[in-house]
This record gives C-alpha cells, sequence and structure tokens, in this order.
C-alpha cells in the first residue's frame, strides 16, 4: 500500500519558509507571498490550459488547481530554503519538511516534468515567434503581480542570471564572472528589501527589434522598467556603467525621476569633468 503524503495549502507551504527566513522580503507578511506573485486567476488559467492533465507525447498524468498551486509553492520553498540538488530536501540527512511533507518526489517530478503553460495546439505562427511564447501567460501574469507592490524611493536596476546549465533554449547566456555563469538573463527593478517589482526576460539581440534611442540599448532597459513606475513621485533609481549615459540622465529627468549611476568615458557625450589627476590634488 502506498505511503499517505500528507498535504498543506499553498498559505502553510509559503508561511512556513518565511517563519524560518524572516529576513527575506520583510516588506511583506508571510502569509501574502502566494496572492501576491501569484494571482488565483493565473493557477485557473494554468489548469485550463492543462484541461485537467498534464502531458507530454503518449504520458498523460491527471491533476487539479490545488496540485498546481502546491507545485508554485514547493519552488518557491526551495528558491528561499536553497539546497545542492532537489534530492537532498527528502534524504535522511538534510530533510526539508515543508517540501518533503507537502508532496512525494516522483510525483512532484513528474508534474513538473509535463506541467504546461498553454494550448500547443493553439498557438499561432506570431505567438511562436515569441521565444517565450510556451510561457508567456505565466511570465505576465508574474510581472504583472510583481508591478501591484508598492515600490520603495530607491529602486536599483540591473542584471540577474536565473541559473540554467540545459541545453535546450534558444535564449540561455553565458556571462564570465558571474556566480551563475550559465542561465537566462533578466533585466531588473528592485528595491533595497530585494523585493522584485518589474523586470523584462532578455531574448538576444534578435528578441526586441525597435532600434536604439538616444540613451542607448541600457538607456532604454531603464527607460522600459521604470515605466511602470510613478513619474514626478522623486523615486530615485540607481544603475551601474552599462546603463549610464549623458542621454539616460536627460531622459530620466524629462520622466520626472532621480537617476545615480556610475558611467564609462566614452559615453559623456563633451561634458567638461575634471580629470582624475586634478581629484587627486584636491584629496
Amino acid at each position: 500500500m502506498a505511503k499517505r503524503v500528507q498535504t498543506y495549502s499553498l498559505n502553510e507551504v509559503l508561511d512556513k519558509v518565511c517563519a524560518d527566513d524572516s529576513d527575506f522580503g520583510s516588506d511583506l507578511e508571510d502569509s501574502d507571498y502566494d496572492e501576491t506573485y501569484v494571482a488565483e486567476t493565473g493557477v485557473d488559467d494554468i489548469a485550463d490550459s492543462n484541461g485537467g492533465t498534464v502531458y507530454r507525447k503518449t504520458e498523460c498524468v491527471s491533476t487539479c488547481v490545488k496540485e498546481i498551486e502546491l507545485v508554485l509553492g514547493i519552488n518557491f520553498r526551495m528558491g528561499v530554503v536553497e539546497m545542492p540538488s532537489v534530492r537532498m530536501y527528502r534524504k535522511n540527512e538534510s530533510r526539508y519538511g515543508p517540501v518533503a511533507d507537502v508532496m512525494s518526489r516522483n510525483r512532484f517530478q513528474t508534474l513538473l516534468t509535463l506541467i504546461h503553460f498553454v494550448d500547443n495546439e493553439a498557438a499561432t505562427d506570431d505567438d511562436r515567434k515569441d521565444k517565450l511564447w510556451k510561457i508567456r501567460p505565466f511570465v505576465n501574469m508574474f510581472r504583472e503581480q510583481c508591478i501591484q507592490v508598492t515600490p520603495k524611493q530607491q529602486q536599483s536596476i540591473d542584471e540577474m542570471m536565473v541559473h540554467y546549465k540545459g541545453k535546450f533554449s534558444k535564449i540561455r547566456q553565458y556571462k564570465k564572472g558571474k556566480p551563475h555563469p550559465w542561465g537566462f538573463k533578466v533585466w531588473a527593478r528592485c528595491s533595497d528589501s530585494g523585493l522584485l517589482h518589474d523586470f523584462d526576460i532578455y531574448q538576444g539581440k534578435g528578441g526586441d527589434k525597435t532600434k536604439a534611442s538616444e540613451p542607448g540599448l541600457g538607456g532604454d532597459v531603464i527607460v522600459k522598467l521604470c515605466e511602470t513606475l510613478p513619474k514626478n513621485k522623486d523615486y530615485q533609481v540607481f544603475g551601474d556603467n552599462f546603463f549610464t549615459s549623458a542621454g539616460l540622465l536627460v531622459k530620466m529627468r524629462q520622466l520626472g525621476f532621480h537617476y545615480t549611476g556610475t558611467v564609462r568615458k566614452n559615453r559623456l557625450a563633451k561634458c567638461q569633468l575634471i580629470g582624475d589627476k586634478e581629484i587627486a590634488k584636491q584629496g
């Protein structure tokens, strides 16, 4: 007889994680994480896309909204309490109850392997031009939820890598020197508490067909991610020298944002600045 596995609601799953990691995302109450970042309608849409089942080729497994919620909750858990491998959450020496007690390993792996977010047969040729078309509904829903989180006055924009070494992806990037050099590059706008407020997944040079404006490609990232910030509310935006240029400073002032960032010498236009030697003499 198969061993009965105790199940928890998604709220209970996330409550236990945040109780163990109280410093993470202190801006939100522990039980608010699921409702904040995963809309209830988004889970329903995933269930509708799967039609009550998850499948790949000839393999088909029955599921429901509750199970999909639990799969998402377990993924959030493992993102906060990281271990070197998925198996370690259930090994005796490193067993982590909030993951191991929620769903059996085989069931979790099966659902994670077979779940899909769109109806492949209903996708049009235009839909398939998007390199993220298979997860686009979920990405859009998740981004909208991020935007709804009230931002703090100080916002930082930078790139981050989502670790991935699989071979079946057209947008996988390699960034030498990063903690996770292989993965998906994401432009992200975050508050000083670490909460994500907006993002854009980089799809490669051919992913965005629009031409760069005066602020340049890096500056366009800053402008795009600030489109979802209220204008003329004294928001302070920070970026590094990949993004910063004289054109970006002008553009951000016009949009009603304060911008601070390091800058490369070749992006100063004709600005007359004090040289390094003169600065050194001044102490």
